[in-house]
């Protein structure tokens, strides 16, 4: 370890094992990997360009420079405003990078480099292209984050957002469930006039986590935080051995919510969980955990509307048509952001699997012709607690869902 007790990085071992991550979250946990980063906190909540914060732009700036010109190159066909999901390739800026953030650039990165994807258009040969865009983007993503730490977001009228993050705490080599403690505010490295006296405690728990008889990493759930005013947090961010952990999106945007006087934050159960992958993790090797907030507000949930997806400004003509067998295969939106958790490898039900259409439907998951009485439909317009947890799906993928039920939800 160098002075501070932070370790050396040796740069390729960080790229193969943030290769082999990713493609373990694809395919596995963390319910949906579409939100590397999180969407613009003002612009999410506001929809204006001219509201965009400072740390807004220059993200989106950096966007612009990069990866854009590129996306729009390679990918309008299918990503400027359908079939494909996502319209990272939008002629409007501020969409495609809102969408690019969502579904998260190592996810298009890795599209852009598959010669199977769409042949003529993604493969090997847009491996320098991707390579130069990705150079430039992350050289300005240090200072993303810097903004967002330290920049208080202001946005509706009397609605002030705030960051704040803990200090970094040890964590115990163990595989039996351990909580972390985070006192406020003599834990936390930054802090808020405001919250002075209303936030009191936050806590996490984790343990070590096993993956094919090999500790891996570890695993963390339930994060709690006392307040005695209602509070809003956008999304938390985990800081691992002084590194933003980018492949655990579980709570990146999950919109918690805490009521006077009581302890929570997300709705949930111990069955939702992140992974902090660590390929080289030893037994007793202190390993250092902090927790970075997003979008600190004085909100209740009564405060909150569902998203109406009719008001979005996407024609009708232009949302695909699809039925279950699609949205279960490969590249289908519940394949790609459902099954990691609704599934037997997941352990969550329902399934929402090839298989299972006739038990959503008898289980009151999809009602045939009326997407608004189905609970799939509405946990994917809600604000407050959506699904996938990592936060509310893209426009066009919610309009697909819900032209489908309100077709009749057909299987093929």
């Amino acid at each position: 370890m160098n002075a501070g007790g932070q370790r050396k990085v040796d740069l390729k071992k960080v790229i193969l094992t943030q290769l082999f991550c990713v493609t373990v979250l694809l395919l596995t946990q963390n319910c949906g990997m579409k939100a590397e980063h999180s969407a613009s906190l003002s612009s999410k909540a506001c929809g204006s360009s001219d509201l965009l914060s400072e740390c807004d732009r220059k993200q989106l700036k950096a966007f612009e420079k990069s990866f854009y010109p590129v996306l729009k190159n390679k990918c309008s066909t299918c990503h400027s405003n359908g079939p494909g999901i996502g319209r990272f390739a939008n002629d409007n800026a501020i969409i495609a990078w809102s969408d690019f953030s969502s579904i998260g650039k190592f996810k298009i990165m890795d599209q852009a480099l598959n010669e199977n994807h769409q042949p003529g258009y993604t493969g090997p040969a847009n491996a320098s292209a991707i390579a130069n865009a990705n150079e430039s983007y992350s050289a300005e993503e240090a200072s993303f984050e810097l903004c967002k730490q330290n920049s208080a977001l202001s946005c509706e009228p009397g609605a002030a957002r705030y960051g704040l993050k803990t200090k970094s705490k040890a964590m115990r080599y163990s595989e039996s469930w351990n909580t972390v403690t985070f006192e406020y505010p003599a834990d936390f490295q930054k802090t808020v006039p405001e919250l002075e006296g209303k936030i009191t405690t936050f806590t996490m728990e984790y343990r070590l986590y096993r993956s094919n008889d090999n500790i891996v990493g570890y695993q963390i759930r339930k994060p709690n935080l006392t307040s005695s005013e209602d509070l809003k947090v956008e999304g938390l961010r985990i800081e691992y051995n002084w590194n933003i952990d980018p492949y655990l999106t579980t709570y990146l945007n999950m919109n918690g919510y805490v009521s006077e006087g009581e302890s929570n934050l997300i709705e949930t159960d111990s069955e939702t969980y992140g992974i902090l992958f660590d390929s080289e993790i030893e037994n007793l090797d202190l390993n250092y955990m902090a927790v970075i907030f997003d979008g600190v507000e004085f909100k209740t949930k009564t405060d909150v509307r569902p998203i109406d997806d009719d008001d979005d400004g996407i024609p009708p003509d232009e949302v695909p048509v699809t039925n279950y067998q699609e949205l279960t295969s490969t590249g289908g939106i519940f394949r790609e952001n459902c099954q990691g958790c609704h599934s037997p490898q997941g352990g969550r039900s329902p399934y929402i699997t090839s298989s299972t259409l006739s038990n959503l439907k008898s289980g009151g998951y999809i009602r045939d012709g009326n997407s608004l009485g189905s609970v799939i439909y509405q946990r994917m317009t809600d604000p407050v607690s959506p699904m996938p947890p990592s936060g509310v799906l893209p426009s066009l993928q919610r309009r697909t869902i819900k032209k489908w039920i309100d077709d009749g939800a057909a299987a093929n």
